[in-house]
């Protein structure tokens, strides 16, 4: 097929890039719930959960139940989202356990998506005034951590005796451990004291700005999860969830166009079918099901990588080709579509 000397698809990642660039801040902005000064705790009790939330917690209940852990309450913050928090104490230990259900919500352009991720923290406090957190936190947070939190990220460890076991071997370094808030209103008297003052460092950090009765996420920030979305290696990913995604988005397109297509289009001309879109409808769905493995498989970044995968990764097997046809944009849309199924199919807190 004859070439064409622009390939559509650099030209549409291109394109997407610069109106990422120019309007994702005003989204951004827009998208930004408002942040109050004092949180308003909501103690939560067990029959007002719905079925999906109880056998949500249900199965870390069990887990930490082996370690000695039960749970002290459940909670929500009423003025500020809906997630989901239980929190647990070991009697003969001084770390408590935070298992948290974080809902984020988007709406760019009219298009609202919903996605829901779960983690797990181990905290200690100390009679220093430091504090220790081990958590397994998926996304990377754009926000600065005070002086006095240490935060240890272990975004690919869900073994919860190995997450503390990380926690452990920390806090050993770091002084006398006080004993943990046995109570409801223990918890919350911490925690809004923590928020009172991670959101004041915010506010010296630039990440955060005043606003009347509470604050909002200051540009500061917002350019750092511009910058996390268009640089994919920013953010926490699992090595090989990544390594099966990009075998499947590199493999299928380049084993499609150096093996299956001749004998596509030489079928296609000995059937009387026109070879070209023969051509066209085979790549095109291997890009599909390329798009569909980046999407089902990878959590964060799926239209960079997708790109990354089905534009770079294919034309390094097979050699430079362009087409007039945007197959790496078929892949992105495929993924994108794919993985706000998954995710909307894994929502927790949505209503029974």
């Amino acid at each position: 097929m004859t070439q064409p000397r622009l390939d559509s698809d650099l030209f549409i990642f291109l394109l997407a890039v610069v109106n990422i660039l120019v309007n994702s801040l005003s989204q951004l902005r827009r998208n930004q719930p408002f942040i109050p000064a004092d949180y308003a705790f909501e103690e939560v009790p067990v029959q007002a959960l719905n079925e999906i939330q109880r056998e949500f917690f249900g199965g870390f209940d069990k887990q930490l139940l082996d370690m000695n852990y039960r749970p002290v309450c459940t909670y929500r913050v009423a003025n500020y989202g809906s997630n989901l928090f239980r929190m647990y104490i070991n009697p003969a230990d001084r770390a408590s356990c935070k298992v948290m259900i974080v809902e984020t919500k988007v709406n760019v352009n009219g298009v609202r998506t919903a996605n829901n991720s779960s983690l797990v923290a181990f905290r200690t406090e100390f009679a220093s005034g430091k504090g220790l957190t081990t958590r397994n936190m998926h996304l990377r947070t754009v926000l600065d951590h005070p002086p006095e939190y240490v935060v240890q990220e272990r975004p690919n460890v869900h073994d919860l005796p190995t997450l503390k076991a990380d926690h452990d071997a920390a806090a050993a370094e770091l002084g006398l451990p006080l004993p943990p808030p046995a109570s409801a209103d223990r918890i919350f008297e911490l925690y809004q004291k923590e928020h009172r003052r991670f959101s004041e460092f915010q506010v010296e950090r630039g990440t955060y700005v005043r606003a009347a009765g509470g604050y909002r996420v200051g540009d500061k920030a917002l350019w750092r999860g511009v910058r996390n979305f268009l640089v994919p290696f920013a953010e926490r990913f699992s090595l090989p969830r990544l390594a099966l995604a990009a075998l499947c988005a590199v493999g299928l397109p380049s084993v499609t166009y150096l093996r299956l297509l001749p004998m596509v289009m030489l079928n296609a001309e000995q059937a009387g079918f026109d070879p070209h879109l023969a051509w066209a409808l085979t790549l095109g769905a291997s890009y599909a099901l390329a798009g569909l493995a980046v999407g089902l498989l990878l959590e964060l970044n799926e239209f960079i990588w997708a790109f990354l995968f089905t534009f770079v990764g294919v034309h390094l097997v097979t050699g430079w080709w362009s087409s007039s046809i945007p197959f790496g944009a078929i892949a992105a849309v495929v993924s994108h579509a794919a993985s706000r199924f998954r995710k909307q199919r894994g929502l927790v807190l949505r209503t029974a």
